[in-house]
């Protein structure tokens, strides 16, 4: 039996391909996975295969879907012991067991099972046609079933919980930015009030209306475009585990005019100046937008944290670059803070390595997955005393190699 690998798939990928191989070397015509979703918890059905394209796969004589199996049921323990059972014809299966798989319509039943813990991880229930297997070659088909699905399930687990770590990087990025937002609003908030207890005695003056009213109405826009890009960053993706989700060609210098709204209250806040230096002539990328705005409010956010104290520099530039592998949009990101120690420097992109007292560490981690998943590039150059930069390279549109 060859189960394709399922690289950074998880327990999806396999809810076909594996039960239709195990179908396959056992000559049944098709099989349904079940999986226990929690160690030692009940077995529910995850995916339904046949074995030959020509033949519908089994379904439950009764009409519905094929029920869980509970991890209590005398078929269940059977299979953590055994590994098979018959429906007929079976070695001493429990009662419960056989009657169990022939009111469904099936045959056999493949226990996999945790080669370390020695619990049922899942099963395959198998329907039309089986034979018997040889002891060793079954005993070697379902240990290397049970390796890729305890491999597919961890790997779910593991995506589930860096959804949730990037969630709390989210939450720090947005606990920074709510106080220097609040104080940002202030001054739009005065300069509307003021109009507005001016307006009734001053309404037949024309000079005030001219020159206040249009002041109003920026203010009021500015105010509006600050709460609108904090929302937007705010809002919670619509799939945290998948790195990439809507691929669309993408203006670099806009998504970054809009996380430079966000940043900018931060830097006043701390008199740190943001000089920009964006070249207009900047030709798209091919990017997921939500994932863009993540990582450029990340690198602004932490080139201001490295400035100590008040007052000090952060540059954005951006530019094309040509280089032997093809044409790159280059944002860079620098600031005039302390630097970072050299013995420090590899272990930047390490999730959970942080010198800062707050944070999770996981900032420079995320950024760094979201670039490679553009197919692009990051490095960090920093000099103790003198500052660091972030360059990032993410391909041309239409020029990935």
């Amino acid at each position: 039996m060859r189960v394709q690998d399922s690289g950074t798939d998880g327990v999806a990928a396999l809810a076909t391909a594996l039960p239709a191989a195990l179908a396959r070397a056992a000559g049944a015509y098709g099989g349904v996975l079940l999986v226990a979703d929690e160690p030692g918890g009940d077995l529910v059905p995850r995916g339904v295969a046949a074995a030959d394209r020509r033949r519908l796969p089994p379904t439950p004589r009764t009409g519905g879907e094929f029920p869980a199996l509970a991890a209590t049921h005398p078929l269940a323990r059977w299979l953590a012991e055994r590994g098979v059972a018959l429906a007929r014809g079976g070695a001493g299966e429990p009662p419960e067991g056989r009657t169990w798989l022939a009111d469904l319509g099936l045959d056999a039943a493949l226990g996999l099972v945790e080669p370390e813990a020695r619990r049922l991880a899942g099963a395959v229930l198998l329907s039309g046609g089986t034979r018997p297997l040889g002891r060793r070659r079954l005993a070697a088909l379902l240990e290397t079933s049970a390796l890729k699905l305890e491999a597919a399930r961890l790997r779910d687990r593991l995506r589930t919980t860096q959804a949730a770590l990037e969630r709390a990087e989210r939450l720090v990025a947005l606990g920074t930015l709510t106080a220097s937002l609040a104080h940002e609003l202030k001054n739009p908030l005065v300069a509307i009030r003021t109009f507005a207890q001016l307006l009734p005695e001053r309404y037949d003056d024309p000079d005030f209306r001219g020159r206040f009213a249009p002041i109003a109405l920026a203010e009021i826009d500015r105010a509006t475009s600050l709460l609108t890009e904090l929302l937007d960053f705010a809002r919670a993706p619509r799939d945290t585990a998948a790195p990439v989700r809507s691929l669309e060609p993408a203006d670099v210098n806009a998504i970054l005019g809009q996380m430079l709204t966000l940043a900018e209250a931060e830097a006043r806040g701390r008199r740190i100046r943001i000089a920009r230096r964006l070249d207009p002539s900047l030709p798209r990328v091919v990017a997921d937008r939500d994932r863009m705005k993540q990582l450029f409010l990340n690198l602004l956010l932490n080139a201001i944290e490295a400035i100590d104290g008040d007052e000090g520099e952060v540059t954005v530039e951006t530019a094309t670059r040509v280089e032997a592998d093809g044409a790159f949009v280059a944002i860079d990101v620098s600031d005039t803070g302390s630097g970072i120690a050299p013995a420090d420097l590899p272990s930047l992109f390490t999730p959970f390595f942080t010198r800062k007292p707050s944070g999770v560490g996981l900032g420079l981690s995320v950024c760094r997955d979201i670039v490679h998943a553009h197919s692009g590039r990051i490095e960090v150059h920093s000099e103790p005393g003198r500052g660091t930069t972030v360059r990032v390279r993410l391909p041309v549109a239409g020029a990935a190699s």
